[in-house]
This record gives C-alpha cells, structure tokens and sequence, in this order.
C-alpha cells in the first residue's frame, strides 16, 4: 500500500510541475483555436473596421479566416447597424471618348472613408497580374470588376468598344479572377457593359466564392457563373415597351443605381429597365406622370430606402436635389427639397457655376 501512495503522489506531483511550467509559459495568438479567433475578429469588426482590416493582412492565417465564406456570411449579417461598414470607395477619373480604347494611366486610387486610414497596402492592386492599368467598371461589396483589353481598337465611345476580357478580384483578400472574352461572333458584338451580381446560392453577400457577372453587348445578355459548372447562360429580358416592341439592352451610359437586390437604367418614356438578380430577370418600372421628366444619368439616380427596404429616386433639377419615395398603393411623393446653392453657402470650395450648369445627381451604391 505504501508504494502505491507513493507511486500516486509521483504522479500528482509530476501532473502539478506540468501544470505550472504550462501556465508559466508564454503563449500567443496561436494558442487560440479558429472558433475563438473568428468569435475576437467579429469583435474587432464590429468596433474598429480598420483595425479588423489591418488586422486581416496581419499573417497568412488571419487572411485564411477572414477570407472564408462562413466568417464573410458572419461579418455581413451580425455587424451593429445592419451591415458591413464602409471604409472607402475606389474612384474613377472620366475620360475623353477619343482616349477609351487606350488603357487608363494608372489603377483607381482609393480614397479611405475615415480621417485614419488603414495601411495602404491593405487596398492595393499591385498583386493583381499584368503590369498595365486596367479600367475599373463596377464594384459590388468587396468586389472590383475590370476591363482588362484588348485595347488599341478605332472606336472612340465606350458603347463601340468590343467585349473585352474582364477581371474580378477582391482586394481585401487579394484574390482574382480572370473571365476571357466570348470568341467570335458573340464576342465581336457591342459591349455595352457589365455589371456584378450577387451569386444567387445560399451564402450572403458576395465575395470571391459568391458572385456573378451580367454582360450586355448588341442585342443579347449574359450571365457568367464562376466554378467548375459556371459558365456563360443567356438571358431573356422579358421586358417590352407599351406597343409591345422589346426593350433594347441599355448601355452603361445610362446606368442611374443599384438597390434592393436590383440595377436600373433609365429608358425611354418616363421608363426604369430593371434587372432583379435574384431571378436573372429583365422588367420596366413606370414612373407616374408628375415624375416623367427627361432622365439622362446626371439628373436620376436610384438609392436604397429606409434600412435597405424599397428603393428611392434622387433628382437633380437646376439648384434643387428632390428625394422621392414610394408609399402605400405604389403612390410616390417627395419626401424632401434641398436648394443646394443656399445649403451649401459658405463652404469651402464652393462656386456659383457649379449651380448655373447642369451638376451630376447624387451617387449611391
């Protein structure tokens, strides 16, 4: 018996020594398992979103969680405020019709939302391949979608440029993907645009794992799905003008917003052509007679409604901005007049002809 107690108290003191050397030891991120870390980034996104950011670039494995679609799914649905904050917008500088079949200069700058911008590695598109510019057409979430050539054609608008090779990619993560061209025929129609769209499967939002791309050249419209069963699938608009004619594709000269799961571009006769990604489906949307004014991109612009439901119409009209919603029984009203030449008096940089010539509409993504 007493070897036995002897043999029990070796044991306890060995377990007591381990214990102590392992309490002592230094420890670090590592030590904590995935579920734990996801459980401190959801925090940290939820209070600093650029410190969630720098925090992502930080090692290989931040980068793994953060690039997940489970983690994405989390930060899209459970953030305070309804949604994944903004931190900035990457900006595009028009240019002369004449010069857009040459590549742009150089990439997008971005222009953080926050008077402490994150590191300025965090958004850049040096990873991406080839060393030219590419010219960026849409955004959608995390995503970028880019022109990438051929260039060097004779056309001098952008709605006589042909369809070219696009790239998606997601700087937060640093990941890309390249779409080639349709070949020849379809690929040798007009391009007059595209556009990303969410990818249509059970995961939220949209990220590198969940998204697709609505293509309109000539008289025909695509959709590209990522994967090995993606592809390109046409689509049928489905859309006709009252004496039945069918609704031309619009071009991307006359895209006014994105909201609610839907892309509109204003048609003719008082018309709004909407796309609804959820169905891949094309419709129009009239506008009742007091609201059938001449729309071209710079006056309309369609925004999100009140906490993301229904949609709103901004006008621009000489020196006033007009905000329409939409009430019980499709009726619209305006819900607000902003005279912008006495609202903006007095602020910095502020001139009189910004007031006397037609100024672009309010943008909203």
């Amino acid at each position: 018996m007493a070897a036995k107690e002897r043999q029990r108290r070796r044991r306890e003191s060995k377990a007591k020594k381990a214990w102590r050397l392992l309490r002592d030891a230094p420890t670090n991120i590592d030590d904590l398992p995935d579920d734990l870390l996801e459980c401190v980034l959801l925090r940290l996104a939820a209070s600093s979103p650029l410190c969630f950011i720098r925090a992502a670039f930080a090692c290989k494995r931040f980068c793994r969680l953060v690039a997940d679609a489970r983690f994405r799914s989390l930060v899209d649905g459970g953030l305070p405020g309804g949604g994944p904050a903004v931190l900035g917008h990457y900006y595009t500088l028009n240019r002369p019709a004449n010069c857009r079949h040459h590549p742009p200069a150089s990439d997008p700058p971005f222009v953080p939302s926050s008077s402490s911008p994150p590191t300025g590695h965090c958004f850049s598109l040096d990873y991406l391949p080839f060393d030219r510019p590419r010219e960026l057409i849409d955004s959608h979430g995390s995503l970028l979608l880019f022109v990438n050539g051929p260039w060097g054609t004779s056309w001098g608008h952008r709605h006589y440029r042909r369809f070219s090779d696009l790239l998606v990619c997601e700087p937060l993560t640093r990941r890309f993907q390249g779409i080639a061209h349709m070949p020849p025929p379809l690929g040798s129609l007009v391009f007059c645009g595209a556009y990303l769209i969410d990818g249509g499967g059970g995961e939220r939002g949209v990220g590198m794992s969940n998204y697709r791309v609505l293509c309109m050249f000539g008289e025909l419209a695509c959709v590209f799905s990522p994967g090995s069963d993606g592809g390109w699938r046409f689509v049928d608009t489905g859309a006709k003008y009252g004496d039945g004619e069918d609704v031309e594709f619009p071009e991307d000269t006359q895209f006014v917003g994105r909201a609610a799961g839907k892309i509109y571009w204003w048609a003719p006769g008082g018309l709004v052509q909407v796309f609804d990604e959820a169905t891949a489906t094309f419709f129009l949307m009239e506008f009742p007679k007091h609201m059938r004014w001449e729309y071209h991109k710079s006056n309309l612009r369609v925004i999100g409604g009140v906490d993301g439901g229904g949609i709103r119409v901004v006008r621009m009209t000489g020196e006033d901005l007009e905000i329409y919603g939409e009430s019980g029984g499709g009726e619209w009203a305006v819900e607000r007049s902003v005279r912008l030449a006495d609202a903006t008096r007095g602020l910095p940089g502020r001139q009189e002809v910004f007031f006397t010539a037609e100024a672009p509409a309010a943008t909203g993504s």
